[in-house]
């Protein structure tokens, strides 16, 4: 997603502002999860379903494939702290990583590098300067905030009309935490748009909790190409117009 943000918006922002903005999607998004997930297990809780969630995680958290995807999700998280925090040692680390890389493609590439250094450099100063006016104007940040709650909710709840739709009656809780586990999953996804990753997690979410596989798979692609037909024609719209 980020390198065609920034082929769209080069004549309009920098590199750096449209990689914090990506960024911060990512950051509004867990935001708004945080906030939903207590009410998520107060529902688990009134409706006595905490401890078949509880024993869920626990058989799959013993799994070794959940195991790393685990460690990798902590492992992005480390590292966007570390970006986020500290410029000088982000400019540092960052100009070893290409000075390696590119002492290795000069063997392949007739002494030609790989990757221009200066501009990385200068993709990182724009990041930071878009983050220190960030830092200073925290204010501007309540409404994006609130507005990727309020989408949040509206996924939610196409995910839960979805399930109603095949006949599937569960607690909105479930519906929480499996959508929560798509979303942390998509975020060490390869795949633009985490297709197929996203729900593939929701669906084996589901059928942990008892729903059946057919109904889950159902309800999940239901629920996904609905969410493709509201944003795809908005998406179009401002895409065209930009265009």
């Amino acid at each position: 997603v980020l390198p065609y943000l920034r082929y769209v918006l080069i004549d309009y922002v920098d590199g750096g502002k449209t990689t914090l903005v990506q960024l911060a999607r990512y950051v509004f998004s867990f935001m708004g999860y945080g906030v939903i997930l207590p009410f998520a297990l107060l529902l688990l809780f009134f409706q006595n379903d905490l401890n078949q969630t509880y024993s869920v995680f626990e058989e799959a958290s013993s799994k070794p494939h959940v195991q790393i995807a685990l460690l990798l999700f902590i492992l992005i998280v480390v590292f966007m702290g570390y970006i986020f925090l500290r410029e000088q040692k982000t400019h540092m680390a960052t100009h070893r990583v290409i000075r390696a890389i590119n002492a290795i493609a000069r063997i392949f590439r007739k002494g030609k590098n790989l990757i221009k250094d200066s501009a990385v450099q200068k993709l990182i100063t724009e990041f930071h300067k878009g983050l220190k006016y960030i830092q200073s104007n925290k204010r501007k940040m309540v409404k994006p905030g609130l507005s990727m709650i309020a989408s949040t909710i509206m996924d939610l709840s196409i995910v839960y009309m979805s399930l109603l739709a095949v006949d599937v009656h569960i607690s909105l809780g479930v519906v929480f935490i499996s959508y929560i586990a798509a979303n942390i999953v998509g975020v060490i996804s390869v795949i633009p748009g985490d297709v197929g990753v996203h729900e593939a997690t929701v669906i084996l979410v589901l059928a942990a909790f008892g729903v059946p596989e057919a109904q889950a798979i159902s309800a999940t692609l239901l629920y996904r190409v609905f969410n493709k037909m509201i944003f795809l024609p908005i998406g179009f719209y401002f895409y065209t117009s930009l265009l």
